[in-house]
């Protein structure tokens, strides 16, 4: 019995131990440093290390932006082998993400936040983020030359069983998803409306894993978004608007990389704005 007692207590230390050398970090990220006045922006408050208690933001420090939303907590683990041991390693990640919509172009202040983990108190230090109006030429030339290079990366395709039907004919539509990497963040999608159809949505019956598809003759991945039976309620044309989602990417550029405590360079991500094609789908009177 002592034995068991004994190993019992050596395992609980050794575990001790290992939670005490675990590093933790608190800090801000975004997807970018600078926006333009009607960008949702995701403020994301995020500790790795460790579970935290006690979070702590003054809110009303954030000026000339309205928080839309927050905040959402989300707590994710993931288990890998240490490379030199070949223990397995779990990391803990807990996230507090708010969204804010800038009000006016200037800078904002993103301010410091707070939390208790494991006895102590961490601190997210401040960043600033830019706000701007509209983009003289020379930005308007980098940001189509930057739109060109992630419509090679992402789109999305609306496919339709048929574009002519009749009055109460289902007509199945699906939102799919094509990139060239699964690395990106959805952050944001607005689906269209459907004036002059019924909509059922069937979206619980798609797959929430990514696919591998070639079309016109390259290799993507796709995840399918939305699917929908619409069943049309008036004779016409009808067109559907475009659906609009926004991914967020890690950037390559390093001209302004910050580091944390230890040296680690912090992601830095930007947002690429995608749209689907509009849909048009004649409707007749059914004989």
């Amino acid at each position: 019995m002592k034995k068991i007692i004994l190993y019992i207590c050596l395992i609980s230390f050794s575990l001790a131990l290992k939670a005490q050398s675990e590093k933790i970090d608190f800090a801000i990220e975004v997807a970018s440093q600078e926006f333009v006045v009607g960008d949702k922006i995701s403020v994301n408050y995020i500790l790795t290390g460790a579970r935290g208690k006690n979070f702590k933001l003054k809110t009303k420090e954030i000026k000339n932006a309205e928080i839309l939303f927050g905040p959402s907590i989300y707590t994710s683990s993931q288990s890998a082998p240490n490379k030199k041991t070949g223990k397995i390693e779990t990391s803990i990640t807990e996230k507090y993400t708010y969204i804010i919509l800038p009000s006016a172009k200037g800078t904002i202040e993103l301010p410091e936040a707070t939390i208790e983990a494991q006895g102590k108190q961490y601190t997210a230090k401040s960043i600033k983020i830019k706000v701007s109006g509209k983009q003289d030429k020379k930005e308007a030339k980098q940001e189509k030359q930057t739109k060109k290079k992630k419509k090679e990366e992402y789109f999305v395709r609306v496919i339709a069983s048929k574009k002519t039907a009749s009055i109460g004919e289902p007509v199945e539509i699906l939102y799919r998803l094509y990139a060239t990497s699964t690395e990106g963040q959805i952050v944001d999608i607005n689906y269209p409306s459907f004036r002059g159809f019924r909509v059922e949505d069937n979206s619980r019956q798609l797959s929430n894993d990514f696919s591998e598809e070639k079309y016109k003759g390259k290799n993507y991945k796709t995840f399918d978004l939305k699917s929908f039976t619409l069943y049309p309620t008036d004779a016409g044309t009808w067109t559907i608007s475009p659906l609009k989602i926004t991914i967020a990417t890690e950037s390559d550029d390093d001209s302004e990389a910050e580091y944390d405590w230890w040296g680690r360079k912090r992601k830095h991500y930007e947002q690429n704005n995608i749209e689907s094609d509009e849909l048009t789908i004649s409707v007749g009177i059914s004989m």
